[in-house]
């Protein structure tokens, strides 16, 4: 489980023995950020990381403090993951994700915000 806020900052993270999460930084096509551009908007996806993993997210962005006309919204957005949720089924096409970019080995990233310490 992770949260996040409005500036993209991983605000908490639940570590899962599965999942290796770094503890800075995360990938950009991870379904929370997408949360945040739509507040109440609950949003499911399958993911698919770069060893092959199968992972469902569950992500949601709520309003912590209302916008004015002085302060914009303070947004956080949770994310849940499931590890290999159905083993064996036939699930739509994974969005193919990293758990952040440096330490992420796919080389035809179009989100990729830096470069990547793995060797290709």
């Amino acid at each position: 489980m992770v949260v996040v806020d409005v500036a993209g900052v991983l605000r908490f993270q639940r570590p899962v023995a599965e999942i290796s999460l770094p503890a800075t930084g995360a990938c950009p096509l991870w379904p929370v950020f997408q949360a945040l551009g739509a507040p109440g908007l609950p949003i499911r996806r399958d993911l698919v990381l770069p060893g092959g993993q199968r992972l469902r997210a569950f992500a949601v962005a709520e309003a912590a403090a209302p916008a004015s006309f002085d302060m914009p919204p303070q947004t956080t957005a949770t994310m849940l993951l499931v590890a290999d949720p159905e083993p064996g089924s036939d699930r739509a096409d994974p969005l193919p994700v990293g758990t952040g970019c440096r330490v992420c080995p796919r080389v035809d990233c179009q989100a990729r915000r830096e470069p990547s310490i793995m060797s290709a």
